[in-house]
């Protein structure tokens, strides 16, 4: 290929003449063009949903627990006075109940949430 300007022999690739600096003009080429691959989209990956079940039915369990601690301790506290027992002794018994059933319902709650952003 020689160059239209100058006739300096050019390569197949050159843009340019190296001798002039003229523009080589581009001559019609056909490329062939492929066309792009398809790619296959891969299934969405599916989560268990019996795991669900499982923390379920242990949130239930935690709050029907917490709630009887808690009516308990309060049913003690009001109407288990006939027992005679002195304040400081009714404290003693139905407070720890009381943090107990408080625990129970808060580790329900936690239970149910983390059960949510699992099923994300």
């Amino acid at each position: 290929m020689k160059c239209e300007n100058c006739g300096y022999e050019l390569h197949d690739n050159d843009l340019f003449c190296t001798n002039c600096g003229k523009q080589v003009p581009i001559k019609d080429q056909n490329f062939k063009t492929q066309p792009a691959p398809t790619t296959k989209n891969p299934k969405p990956i599916q989560t268990e949903k019996n795991g669900g079940v499982t923390e379920s039915i242990f949130s239930i369990i935690l709050s029907v627990l917490g709630v009887c601690c808690l009516v308990g301790s309060l049913y003690f506290i009001f109407w288990g006075i006939e027992t005679k027992l002195d304040g400081f002794l009714i404290a003693a018994i139905a407070s720890p109940d009381i943090i107990l059933g408080i625990v129970l319902l808060a580790l329900a709650d936690i239970s149910q949430k983390i059960e949510i952003l699992l099923k994300r």
